[in-house]
């Protein structure tokens, strides 16, 4: 007998016969007790919890750290009279891997161990879930037997065998026709040149027709923003924003397990306040599946999470060193590894609501099918730090409070955040995951959600970050948003009669006024300071005379129009979030708006230079000392 297997698979008795090992034979909790693992009352406690979250004891004895994975298996195999695999002393046979699917493996938790002539002994990390393995496609002449092995054993040598498969699976997730991964090159970097010079030499050449087209541009650009601006205000209206969220559903019978993804990169200085976040979380535990993210090469947030007391329910998967390294190739590569049926996504520096996946539930559980997946807003803790994070706070307050409401409202795409948003799975798989290239991957994947006739929606919920107190990083931050922005407009537009036909015209029209709002405006700043300087200096500039007068009223009226419009939205936020000492800041913004542009035109410049580079917003540079309440 193989020596990593301890005592004895579950035998044969017949080919007939039930393959299934026998029922418990005595009560799992008492057997706590019994060996010690547990206190009574803490047992009576535990099988109150799992009875309300319609789970098993010993999962809930685990998610509860009454009793550790060495443990459980040890309560299983004398419950069930079950034998036990050391997959660390013994691994599996390779061969017999080849005849299962790696996703089926993960999935129910099991592998293939050994063959023993007609048997093939399988390690299973929950005996009852022992019938959807003897359910799977066996090759002739299989008589399977179970044995058990901690989960976190079974997925380790998974990953061991199947490392290359994930890891390719992880950057081609997306279907191509929805990627950017074709993306860059140098074939781009010659049609960014060849752009640039085109515009310049058709200004030089025809500068009255060029001018008037870049200005028509604009105005359509700003028309189309005004116009989601405006519904917003009137949908706040119609539903004013409380003053306070309303309460959250009670506690929730059978509630879904929800995975919670949590994308690190070089995060060690808020490691402890993450998790500090995390367990204050309003969920029942055993339900709570978190993961933690890991780059292979990033050893000083391996270390941290090592050095630190973690929950039970929370895990460390380790993702592999690539050519690529982003977030959404990260979260792809844990895909198949989450055990929700509803999957979110946690940023390092986020402090959640308590009670924010309670509610996310409750919405999803209301909500018909076709929405996909819910988005909680996104504020800060740390406004008041300095001039940028102010203005930083009053735009996400517009932008979560307001504005998105008009999207909303509009039933248009609704371009996610990176964080705080929760899909169900299967719509999630279904539209091929996240664009491992895309470096604004949740914008993308609220369009093609969209595309594949998804609805994403808001929920009452807040999840505290922390705002950009550096205006290098504020910057590098902000580019990469932009051109991620372009970089979607850009893939989706390769067929834009499909994309036509999947949104549309309201969603197409919305499409572009998304994508292409904010950075247009942005990018057009430096030409509108050029005209008003002229302007001013009464200086003679042929190419303004040859705009047409109708076109200038538009822009003359649209122009300011837009901007009362939007000092009026962050009024609103401003009122919803309860934050009036934030007022006199709202006449500073004209100054914020041209970081903007310097942002725009950095992330049009890599859009053709560096299109997959991951500028990585560091985190840890708030003040805490002035920390807003939240």
């Amino acid at each position: 007998m193989n020596q990593g297997f301890q005592e004895q698979a579950t035998p044969f008795v017949g080919p007939n016969e039930s393959l299934a090992p026998s029922p418990p034979r005595t009560d799992i909790g008492e057997l706590a007790v019994e060996l010690g693992y547990a206190q009574p009352g803490a047992v009576l406690h535990t099988r109150l919890i799992a009875r309300r979250a319609g789970e098993s004891l010993h999962n809930t004895l685990l998610a509860e750290g009454l009793i550790d994975e060495a443990q459980r298996i040890e309560l299983l195999s004398q419950i069930w009279g079950v034998g036990r695999v050391d997959l660390d002393a013994s691994p599996p046979d390779a061969e017999l891997l080849k005849d299962y699917s790696v996703y089926d493996m993960l999935r129910i938790g099991f592998m293939p161990w050994v063959g023993l002539g007609g048997v093939r002994i399988f390690a299973l990390s929950d005996p009852e879930r022992t019938e959807e393995v003897l359910q799977l496609n066996h090759p002739d002449g299989v008589k399977p037997a179970i044995s058990l092995a901690p989960r976190s054993m079974i997925e380790a040598q998974l990953t061991a065998h199947f490392d290359p498969l994930l890891e390719s699976r992880a950057m081609t997730l997306c279907p191509p026709r929805y990627s950017c991964r074709n993306w860059g090159g140098g074939r781009h970097v010659w049609l960014g040149l060849g752009t640039g010079f085109s515009l310049i030499s058709a200004f030089l050449l025809w500068p009255g027709v060029s001018l008037t087209l870049a200005l028509i541009v604009i105005a359509l650009g700003n028309t189309l923003t005004l116009m989601i601006r405006c519904v917003a205000l009137i949908a706040v209206a119609r539903r004013p924003l409380p003053a306070e969220d309303p309460d959250p559903p009670g506690k929730l019978r059978d509630p879904p397990t929800v995975t919670v993804l949590l994308p690190l990169l070089r995060e060690g200085p808020v490691l402890k306040r993450l998790i500090d976040a995390l367990n204050a979380l309003d969920y029942p535990a055993v339900r709570l599946d978190l993961i933690a993210l890991a780059e292979e090469q990033d050893v000083e947030t391996r270390e941290t999470l090592a050095a630190l007391d973690l929950p039970p329910n929370l895990r460390v998967l380790t993702v592999p060193h690539g050519t690529l390294r982003t977030k959404p190739r990260a979260m792809n590569y844990a895909l198949p590894f989450c055990r929700g049926e509803i999957i979110g996504i946690y940023d390092a520096e986020d402090r959640p609501e308590p009670d924010q996946i309670l509610r996310v539930v409750g919405h999803l559980r209301e909500a018909p099918e076709d929405v996909a997946c819910v988005q909680a807003r996104l504020d800060f803790y740390n406004p008041n730090q300095n001039w940028l994070t102010r203005c930083f706070t009053l735009e996400y307050a517009t932008w979560f409070r307001v504005l998105l409401r008009g999207v909303e409202a509009l039933r248009l795409p609704l371009p996610l955040g990176g964080t705080s948003v929760f899909f169900r799975r299967a719509a999630l798989e279904r539209v091929g995951g996240w664009d491992a290239h895309n470096v604004t991957e949740d914008a993308e994947l609220g369009m093609r959600l969209a595309r594949f006739g998804y609805r994403c929606e808001m929920i009452a919920s807040t999840t505290y970050e922390e705002a950009n107190p550096s205006l290098p990083n504020w910057l590098r931050q902000r580019s990469r948003w932009l051109k991620g922005y372009c970089i979607t407009w850009a893939t989706h537009m390769r067929r834009p009669g499909a994309l036509w036909g999947d949104l549309g015209p309201r969603g197409f029209l919305g499409f572009h006024a998304i994508l292409l709002g904010a950075i247009v405006a942005y990018l057009a700043l430096p030409l509108f300071w050029a005209m008003t300087i002229a302007t001013v200096a009464g200086l003679t500039v042929p190419a303004m005379e040859a705009v047409p007068k109708p076109l200038w009223l538009i822009l003359v009226v649209s122009l300011p129009l837009g901007q009362a419009v939007m000092l009026t939205a962050v009024g609103v936020a401003l009122r919803a979030r309860r934050s009036r000492w934030l007022w006199p800041w709202v006449f500073t913004l004209p100054f914020y708006w041209p970081l903007g542009a310097m942002a725009a035109w950095l992330a049009v410049f890599e859009l053709f230079t560096a299109p997959f580079h991951w500028h990585k917003t560091e985190h840890g540079l708030a003040d805490t000392s002035d920390v807003e309440h939240s």
